[in-house]
């Protein structure tokens, strides 16, 4: 153990790899102020050691540092005439261009003994695969970040709707894998404020437009598009000052806590689209919206069997709705993936969906409609959501004739020609059981889709997680 001013701290390992820390994530300039502080503090047997590693601190990164962190390094250390003649010589350096598609600058805070911001840069490669969204390829990576990099993603695809991408664009955008990197990250950053770096990312490889690299961007980004107040924005403004970065999208609802000093570099935004339309031309996003909708979502997805025709008519998807809906709840990796129903939608591309739900589980029921409203917008498809009117939902003989009855009723209402494409992997127990009488005794649901949305957790590389189910056990399925 060693001591400083006469108490007892912890050990001198511990002490080098807390200075370090910040260094090796790109704020050079936290682990020089951190290491004076302790040669201040230090019993005399430490003094040299941490002067070595202040010495040593500034020769490995002197290649890295601007001329703001050089001025600032200068100031911490002026007590100590030996280590600032190392920086005499040392000229700042040139901050390295980004010209990558889908790499961003992303400010975030690691939380750790005393938080500190670092500038870290985020990579999103889109290509079309399996429909399986984010997959955060980092093994520091929090649920958290996994979750804001969810949102953002949504919020992308809502965007581009909302801007002219017809039901095949977004049925093509559905099919897409995203992976996202992240450069050197602590594992002790927990936060969502990577949002809107992600979203920015995810676009940027869309549109093959690399972003200006003195661009950084914070920021939570809900599924509608609104950018959510952050914590810390000045420690992240500051490693952002000093890395010379010109231009820092932060969220508005941050925009009053700004240092003067920073208030020069910072371009406030309340909403995703106010910042998409500063950093991409509106031709860019016009003419990726148009390539999309003349792409064709059939073509994305495969000539999987159960996207064949199954009528003439409107496709409408048919399913109830269970806890797993609309997002199933994190796994032990923290990873959260879509409920079956979403999943179905993304492969059916259906024009009508009918939601049958329990009292008990309504509210997971208004959830989903709400998602599949804001996947889909107005006009381009339905969702109706019917509530069974049943005492105890775990009669069967009273499920069947509720679930039977909502069912007819709503089939008449659309009319004949129908694609039919019907979902018995969500809603209770009892109703994957009645689901199975009615496929069987209902001439209204003859030759639908029957269609099964594994977990993610059983699917194998290459599989999908919505399969067509045929059994000639339980006479089910298209003949």
């Amino acid at each position: 153990m060693v001591y400083f001013s006469g108490k007892k701290m912890m050990d001198s390992e511990h002490i080098f790899n807390y200075i370090r820390e910040p260094a090796e994530f790109g704020n050079i300039v936290v682990s020089v102020r951190r290491c004076v502080k302790r040669i201040n503090e230090a019993h005399p047997v430490l003094k040299d050691r941490l002067y070595l590693e202040l010495s040593e601190l500034i020769e490995k990164f002197c290649k890295t540092l601007t001329s703001k962190e050089i001025k600032k390094i200068k100031q911490i250390i002026s007590n100590y005439p030996e280590i600032k003649d190392k920086l005499s010589s040392i000229k700042a350096s040139t901050p390295t261009k980004i010209d990558l598609p889908g790499k961003v600058n992303c400010l975030l805070v690691v939380n750790n003994v005393n938080s500190y911001g670092c500038l870290i840069d985020l990579q999103a490669t889109p290509q079309q695969g399996q429909g399986k969204g984010i997959i955060v390829v980092n093994p520091y990576a929090d649920p958290v970040i996994n979750r804001a990099l969810f949102s953002a993603n949504i919020a992308i695809s809502n965007y581009l709707a909302s801007n002219g991408l017809n039901a095949r664009g977004q049925g093509l955008y559905r099919t897409y894998d995203i992976p996202i990197e992240l450069g050197k990250i602590s594992k002790e950053y927990e936060g969502n404020s990577i949002g809107l770096a992600g979203a920015i990312s995810i676009l940027s490889y869309l549109l093959n437009k690399p972003v200006p690299s003195n661009f950084a961007f914070t920021g939570y980004v809900s599924i509608s598009g609104e950018i959510k107040g952050v914590g810390e924005i000045n420690t992240k403004l500051e490693v952002a000052y000093d890395k010379e970065i010109t231009k820092v999208f932060i969220p508005s609802e941050n925009e009053n806590q700004v240092l003067r000093q920073y208030s020069s570099i910072v371009r406030p935004a309340s909403k995703l689209q106010e910042v998409i339309q500063e950093v991409f031309s509106p031709q860019d996003i016009k003419r990726l919206i148009q390539q999309m909708n003349g792409s064709g979502v059939q073509a994305a997805l495969g000539s999987e069997r159960f996207m064949s025709k199954v009528g003439k008519g409107k496709k409408i998807l048919i399913s109830c709705v269970g806890n797993r809906d609309p997002y199933a709840p994190p796994d032990k990796e923290g990873k959260v993936s879509e409920g079956p129903i979403l999943t179905a939608f993304k492969k059916v591309n259906p024009e009508i969906v009918y939601l049958l739900v329990t009292k008990e589980f309504k509210k997971y029921g208004e959830e989903t409609k709400k998602e599949l409203e804001i996947m889909m917008p107005k006009g381009q498809c339905e969702v109706r959501l019917d509530v069974l009117d049943l005492a105890d939902p775990t009669v069967y003989d009273d499920l069947i004739f509720e679930m039977g009855d909502k069912i007819r009723n709503f089939l008449k209402t659309i009319g004949e020609d129908l694609e039919k494409y019907v979902v018995i992997s969500s809603g209770t127990p009892q109703m994957h059981v009645v689901w199975v009488y009615l496929l069987t005794k209902e001439t209204m649901l003859s030759n639908a889709c029957v269609l099964q949305v594994r977990e993610p957790r059983f699917v194998k590389r290459g599989e999908e997680r919505v399969r067509e189910v045929i059994s000639g056990y339980l006479g089910i399925g298209r003949k």
